[in-house]
């Protein structure tokens, strides 16, 4: 999903507003460990403000970022949606399941020429 998850934001991601680190890389643990973030790679963390956000938090709070077909149902989902159904969700059904879904790579996926900027490391 990680893979799956950065070509999404990268593909609608127009103004180049996110950047990306693997939470196993130097950069990742760095962050993780300022924020106090889990090092469990099946989440995702996102940092915005100088605050943590992981698993549905941080999902839709990219996602309300990424244009009006995505922002839309992720500002629902942030303000209807109790934070314990979300990440159950989150973590029940997809986190637990991306593999099926997604398919499993042995790492995250390569910068491809001209990306360099939009990866931390």
């Amino acid at each position: 999903m990680c893979n799956a998850g950065v070509d999404l934001v990268m593909k609608f991601d127009k103004n180049n507003q996110f950047k990306f680190a693997a939470l196993q890389s130097e950069t990742g643990k760095a962050l993780a460990q300022k924020f106090g973030c889990p090092s469990d790679l099946s989440t995702m963390v996102y940092i915005e403000d100088n605050q943590a956000y992981v698993k549905s938090d941080a999902m839709l709070r990219v996602g309300r970022r990424l244009g009006w077909f995505l922002a839309l149902p992720s500002e629902l989902a942030l303000l209807a949606v109790p934070q314990a159904i979300r990440d159950f969700v989150y973590t029940d059904l997809i986190a637990k399941h991306r593999y099926s879904m997604f398919g499993k790579r042995d790492q995250c996926r390569f910068v491809e020429p001209g990306e360099e900027h939009r990866f931390l490391d």
